[in-house]
């Protein structure tokens, strides 16, 4: 499963659900995560969300990876971890 369709489906999940979303534009051989570790951010009225998404096989690598630069950085964000599973839908890892 490629980044571009997990992304492609997340975005119009979350469009129907009144969210505007932003993730940095892919460079060649450069990092486009946000601070590192984020896909992209969701927002809708005051609320945000912070997403990393990936296919459901690598989600416990994404999460071990955000919680290791919380630790390191002493910080915390909430924020979400999207797995796409081949039939199209989502395990979600709230952090």
């Amino acid at each position: 499963m490629t980044e571009s369709k997990i992304k492609k489906a997340i975005y119009a999940q979350l469009k129907k659900e009144g969210f505007y979303g932003w993730s940095a534009p892919k460079v060649k051989y450069q990092e486009t995560d946000i601070f590192g570790i984020f896909d992209g951010v969701f927002v809708k009225d005051s609320e945000i969300r912070w997403l990393q998404w990936t296919s459901v096989g690598n989600i416990r690598a994404r999460e071990k990876k955000i919680n290791t630069f919380f630790a390191d950085k002493k910080c915390f964000i909430p924020c979400e971890v999207w797995g796409m599973r081949e039939d199209g839908t989502f395990k979600i890892i709230y952090i």
